[in-house]
């Protein structure tokens, strides 16, 4: 029987508040933090507003991971590297505008000059070493 001497049957009982001869323990607050998550803009607040933030963060997480296996194979140019890479470019420039300006300065019979000396050259490699001075006052 409850309180109000109505009969209970057993099969309705849920459960029991507290143990036989005691009115249970209450815990303060509750009820209203109940009620307060109820209300449709708390609800929002509370339970979806963190729900969304978590998955967006998530969905970052899985980002970042997949971006990272991705590009895991490819070689990262650092500081320095991009360094040397300029260098060299720029000694390669240097290079390419000195034999311009060779090729400038021999002009067309240069050129003949150069076949004669290979020709020279090409009979005989002996006497260009022995000799150690093959280019007979020439200056280039």
């Amino acid at each position: 029987a409850v309180e109000d001497g109505t009969p209970v049957r057993w099969q309705y009982v849920i459960c029991r508040w507290g143990s036989e001869g005691s009115d249970g323990a209450k815990i303060g607050g509750i009820g209203s933090a109940i009620s307060f998550l109820q209300q449709p803009k708390a609800f929002l607040v509370v339970i979806v507003l963190p729900l969304i933030l978590f998955f967006l963060y998530q969905l970052y997480v899985f980002i970042k991971a997949f971006i990272g296996v991705k590009n895991s194979g490819k070689r990262q140019i650092t500081a320095a590297d991009e360094e040397l890479i300029r260098q060299r470019a720029i000694e390669e420039y240097i290079r390419l505008q000195a034999e311009k300006e060779k090729e400038a300065a021999k002009g067309p019979s240069g050129e003949a000059e150069d076949k004669k000396e290979e020709v020279k050259e090409a009979e005989s490699p002996d006497d260009s070493v022995s000799d150690g001075n093959s280019d007979n006052g020439k200056s280039e």
